[in-house]
């Protein structure tokens, strides 16, 4: 088998990159595919450099990498029942709980981006830009549009996140 199991039931493939585990926190049943993961730097407090929820899913080539600033390294945090597409750059300070990240996505660094999302693939976000919550980003030429999802999208989102980890 191409994956390592932990005791949390999380699924890390063999072909990933990962540094500095020790600043990793993984919650559980969370897959990771062919990724990169630099955590190498510790936050000066002791907690982890970056966290990540439950039922999430990091696709194959995604980066993940903490924010930082002249000031040094930002934690980042993501959410449970994330998926995130293959290929993504994310040097985000935080992405909520139930969000799906299409291919290819650019989250700037320290950008936010809230709890029940969709960002198209191959959309761009700036550093340091908060998407509200309930949005649905849709790429619109060389920038982005924003429209509201409804209430349903939260249970539909962690539905299609609990599915994937577990087939």
């Amino acid at each position: 088998m191409d994956y390592i199991t932990t005791q949390s039931n999380n699924r890390i493939h063999r072909g990933s990159r990962i540094k500095g585990s020790s600043n990793i926190q993984i919650q559980g049943n969370t897959l990771v595919e062919e990724c990169v993961i630099d955590a190498h730097e510790a936050i000066p407090d002791g907690s982890p450099t970056i966290v990540i929820g439950k039922y999430c899913i990091l696709g194959r080539g995604v980066e993940l990498k903490p924010p930082v600033s002249t000031s040094g390294v930002h934690p980042s945090a993501v959410g449970s029942y994330v998926l995130i597409g293959e290929n993504c750059k994310i040097a985000s300070a935080a992405i909520g709980s139930r969000v799906i990240v299409g291919e290819g996505c650019v989250l700037g660094n320290g950008s936010i981006i809230h709890d029940c999302c969709i960002l198209d693939p191959g959309l761009v976000v700036p550093g340091k830009y908060v998407v509200p919550p309930f949005s649905h980003v849709l790429k619109w030429g060389d920038a982005f549009k924003v429209r509201h999802l409804n209430e349903s999208h939260k249970l539909r989102i962690e539905l299609l996140a609990r599915r994937r980890v577990i087939a």
